[in-house]
């Protein structure tokens, strides 16, 4: 998982500061089984992961 701050968004153009980007890609179990994928989010979004 990656978050990233893209430069368009906060130095030109729109104005935007701490808008993110994020990118995910699984495999093997997570990719597998969307219960896995989910839980793996909720984790990030929650803080405890």
């Amino acid at each position: 998982m990656i978050s990233a701050e893209h430069s368009c968004m906060t130095t030109r153009g729109i104005h935007k500061p701490g808008v993110a980007c994020v990118t995910t890609r699984f495999t093997g179990a997570f990719r597998d089984d969307p219960r896995m994928e989910e839980r793996f989010l909720r984790l990030v979004e929650s803080g405890a992961g």
